[in-house]
């Protein structure tokens, strides 16, 4: 709802005025043009990238240091080339604002990396090889800068330079002043580990982070964000264990993590943040009852969830991503259904999620996303259909084509041949249902 807010005001402010705008206007231009960019990429990283918790926090982060940016911008008014850039922002073309920028920077030799991180600030939501192009000289000249370091190490990592990454996140750490760069650096690190797939070094790092975020939540119980934290923490080392294979620790480390979310859920019952952090805590638990072969408690969890993102879906009618939230959610019980043996409830679970998806793809033709969600849908159904042996149906709902061109069961079909782990679609991977933080 509120991208599509944004993007409304944003039609409005284009349509109307001259193509000069005074700076105040000119910067509100800008800042409206740049949230519906950020959100935009938002909304794309929550399908790509939401087994990685701290994503939207991250984007929001960046939002604001470009909300910065376009201030420092309108407040130099003897600036000729940030007064001309300010323009091109406002006028909805990014790419020739930062055209000017980046000629204006590199024409200079006194504070080019303030420069060069404000283009980066600003090309993180239309165009991060831009973005990493800029940190990149920034860092060259102050590697020493701590916020610098980090949002490289962020952009490296996204470029998918681990080695890169984890230098940069190394500098941010010898750079870290007070407990919560040296925790940010530390989960940095952890982060890159992660991707790396070092669950070691991980584990070392995030433990070395939580002994910071517990300090602090004892330090601030008063403190909603310490807490959240300190649940952020302890969900990143759950995760490790899982990679690692060690279940019992994954869940106590779950366990504690829900114990927090159900305290912030209940002390803020309209906050939309801690109901999905709730749904995640849930999410998790239910994945490592299925690892541990605990159907029962998985599908339990899992319908808690299920309670959630249906609130979400209702509350926000418009919203496609609460939606989308929503049929996943579904598939994960049709999962836990096919494990233990319940076809009549798989079907029910995945139909129920393919019509969700389909009228998404029909509402947006132009999405590659939706039309994929569709098409994992039907293969997720079909393997079904066919394993239960109803091949009327399967003709009847399919394509022949899609039919009989399966020489086996699809492997994202856990019937086909019952996995120790829980098995992961394109779609599952695509859950907005993630802990930002």
């Amino acid at each position: 709802m509120r991208l599509v807010l944004i993007l409304a005001s944003w039609l409005a402010l284009m349509a109307a005025g001259p193509s000069t705008f005074s700076g105040d206007e000119a910067y509100v231009r800008a800042v409206t043009y740049m949230q519906q960019e950020i959100n935009r990429l938002e909304a794309d990283r929550k399908i790509e990238r939401a087994t990685e918790a701290g994503e939207t926090a991250k984007l929001q982060e960046r939002l604001a240091a470009a909300e910065r940016a376009l201030k420092e911008l309108r407040d130099a008014p003897g600036d000729a080339a940030k007064a001309a850039a300010l323009q091109d922002f406002a006028a909805g073309d990014g790419a020739a604002g930062l055209d000017v920028l980046e000629k204006a920077a590199g024409a200079k030799a006194s504070a080019a990396a303030a420069d060069w991180r404000r283009i980066g600030d600003l090309a993180f939501g239309l165009d991060t090889a831009r973005a990493l192009r800029a940190y990149e000289k920034a860092f060259a000249l102050v590697p020493e800068d701590f916020a610098t370091a980090i949002y490289l190490a962020r952009l490296r990592k996204e470029a998918g330079n681990l080695a890169g990454a984890r230098q940069a996140a190394l500098a941010a750490q010898s750079a870290a002043r007070g407990d919560r760069e040296i925790s940010v650096a530390a989960d940095e690190l952890g982060d890159v580990a992660v991707q790396a797939g070092d669950v070691n070094e991980a584990k070392a790092r995030f433990v070395a982070s939580l002994a910071i975020h517990e300090r602090l939540a004892r330090d601030n119980p008063g403190s909603s964000k310490a807490q959240r934290d300190l649940s952020v923490s302890l969900e990143k080392l759950g995760d490790v264990a899982v990679k690692a294979g060690d279940v019992n620790e994954a869940k106590a480390r779950f366990v504690a993590s829900l114990a927090i979310a159900e305290r912030l859920a209940r002390d803020n019952p309209g906050s939309a943040e801690a109901q999905r952090d709730l749904a995640v805590s849930y999410e998790r638990l239910g994945e490592v009852a299925i690892q541990a072969g605990d159907l029962n408690s998985a599908k339990a969890w899992f319908e808690k969830e299920l309670v959630i993102s249906k609130q979400r879906m209702d509350e926000d009618a418009a919203s496609a991503e609460a939606k989308r939230f929503h049929s996943v959610v579904l598939i994960k019980l049709g999962d836990v259904a096919v494990l233990a043996g319940d076809v009549n409830e798989a079907k029910a679970r995945f139909g129920a999620s393919l019509a969700i998806l389909e009228r998404l793809a029909r509402d947006n033709p132009g999405s590659a996303q939706a039309q994929r969600d569709v098409s994992v849908g039907l293969d997720r159904l079909g393997d079904l259909l066919v394993l239960a042996g109803d091949v009327n149906e399967a003709k009847a709902r399919f394509e022949p084509p899609r039919l009989y061109r399966r020489t086996k069961l699809s492997e994202n079909c856990p019937l086909w041949n019952i996995p120790k782990r829980r098995p992961r679609s394109r779609i599952h991977r695509s859950s907005a249902s993630v802990r930002y933080g």
